[in-house]
C-alpha cells in the first residue's frame, strides 16, 4: 500500500464506502504479492502461480477503475465474484486442499463480501461462499485424488504464510477501519458544532432584532394612543384604533419570534402572574375584530358568567395560544362568524379549570 492509498483512504472528502473499497482492496494487493512470493519459495503448482500473479497485476487497474467512473460497489462485487469462484478452486485443488493454505482464504472472503458488498449481494455471496467450503471438503473427503499432492512441510509452509497472511490483513483492516470510523466521528461531531453555533447566532440575531424592532413600534403605538385621547373626528378615531390594532398584532408577531429564539435556545419559561380575563379577552378582541371586520366576519365572544374576575397563569401565554388559534380561524374562514367561548370547568381547591375554545364557519382543522 503505497503513500498515495494512505492519503486516499485518510480523505474525508471522498465517500465513506469509497474509502474502505480503498482500504480492504489495497491490502489484499499487498496479500496477493505475499502469497505469490511465498508460493513461488515453496515451489508452488505453476498454474496456481500464474492465476496468482495476473490477479496481483489486474486487481491495481480495477481499483483505479473502479475509484476513477465511481463503481466503487460493482468493484467490490467483480472482485469478491473473482476471489471466490477463481482464485479460491485454484488455490484449493492446486495448493493441497484442506492441508494447504487456501482454506484459511475462506476467512478473508468472509471478510471482505461481508464488509463491502451491499444488502442482497452481500447474501448471496454469503451463500456461496459456504456452499463453496462444504463442496471443497466433501471433495477433499470422497475425491482427495482430484486435489493436486503437497508433502508435508510444503503444505505447513503454505499454512503458515496464510494464516500469517492473513492474520496481519485482518490486524490492519480492524486499524485502519477503526480510524476512518474515529475521523467520520471527529467530522460528524465538528458539523455538529457548526451548526449548534450557527443555531446560536441566529437565536441571538432574532432575540436582538426583535428587541430592536419593538422599540419603535412600541413608540407609534404610544403616540397614537395620545391621539386616541385627544378630541378628534370619529373617522380619525376609527383610522387611529385600526392603527392601534395592526400596531398590536405587529407586536405580538415580533414576540412570537422572540419566543421561538428562546424554545430552540431552551430559555422559554412559564410567568405565572395574577390576571384579569376580562381584560385580556378585551385586548384579544381589540387585536382581531379589525381582521374579521375587514373579512366580513362576525366576530363573537361568550363569557359564562361564573368565570372569576382575577385567576392566576401566564397570561401571556394564554392570550398568544388565542390569538394564534383565532388567527387561523380568521385566515380559513371565508364567510360566516368565529367564537371565542370560555367556560369554568372543573374546580379543585385552588384549581379551576378554565375552558377556552373557538369556532367558525370555515373549513375546520
Amino acid at each position: 500500500m503505497c503513500s498515495s492509498d494512505l492519503q486516499k483512504i485518510g480523505d474525508s472528502e471522498r465517500e465513506f464506502d469509497e474509502r474502505i473499497f480503498l482500504l480492504l482492496t489495497s491490502m489484499a494487493e499487498v496479500a496477493l504479492i505475499i502469497m505469490f512470493i511465498s508460493d513461488a519459495v515453496i515451489g508452488e503448482n505453476i498454474i496456481e502461480l500464474l492465476i496468482i500473479g495476473v490477479t496481483a497485476l489486474l486487481n491495481p487497474l480495477t481499483i483505479y477503475l473502479c475509484v476513477r467512473f465511481k463503481k466503487v460497489n460493482a468493484g467490490s462485487v467483480l472482485i469478491s465474484f473473482y476471489l471466490i469462484l477463481v482464485m479460491m478452486p485454484v488455490s484449493f485443488f492446486f495448493g493441497g486442499g484442506t492441508d494447504g493454505g487456501a482454506v484459511i482464504w475462506f476467512s478473508f472472503c468472509f471478510v471482505y463480501a461481508g464488509i463491502l458488498l451491499k444488502k442482497r449481494v452481500r447474501i448471496l455471496f454469503l451463500f456461496i461462499l459456504t456452499a463453496s467450503a462444504i463442496f471443497y471438503y466433501g471433495v477433499s473427503m470422497y475425491h482427495p485424488g482430484l486435489i493436486f499432492p503437497h508433502d508435508r512441510k510444503t503444505c505447513l509452509i503454505d499454512s503458515l504464510a496464510s494464516v500469517l497472511t492473513v492474520g496481519i490483513f485482518v490486524y490492519f483492516m480492524v486499524l485502519f477501519q477503526n480510524m476512518l470510523y474515529i475521523i467520520e466521528n471527529r467530522k460528524a461531531k465538528e458539523e455538529s458544532k457548526k451548526v449548534e453555533q450557527l443555531n446560536l447566532t441566529r437565536n441571538n440575531y432574532f432575540f436582538n432584532m426583535s428587541h430592536e424592532i419593538r422599540t419603535p413600534i412600541n413608540t407609534i403605538l404610544g403616540l397614537n394612543e395620545m391621539i386616541l385621547r385627544e378630541d378628534i373626528s370619529d373617522e380619525v378615531a376609527e383610522d387611529s384604533q385600526n392603527i392601534q390594532a395592526a400596531g398590536n398584532l405587529l407586536l405580538h408577531l415580533i414576540n412570537d419570534i422572540l419566543d421561538m429564539s428562546k424554545l430552540e435556545s431552551g430559555k422559554m419559561t412559564l410567568i405565572p402572574g395574577v390576571y384579569q380575563p376580562g381584560e385580556m379577552l378585551s385586548e384579544i378582541v381589540a387585536l382581531l375584530w379589525v381582521r374579521a371586520k375587514e373579512k366580513g366576519l362576525d366576530f363573537h365572544v361568550d363569557v359564562s358568567p361564573d368565570i372569576p374576575a382575577s385567576l392566576e397563569g401566564d397570561e401571556v401565554r394564554i392570550k398568544q395560544i388565542l390569538i394564534n388559534v383565532l388567527n387561523n380561524s380568521i385566515k380559513y374562514t371565508r364567510e360566516g362568524s368565529v367564537t371565542l367561548s370560555i367556560e369554568k370547568g372543573e374546580t379543585n381547591e385552588n384549581m379551576t379549570n378554565i375552558i377556552y375554545s373557538v369556532s367558525d364557519t370555515g373549513i375546520g382543522i
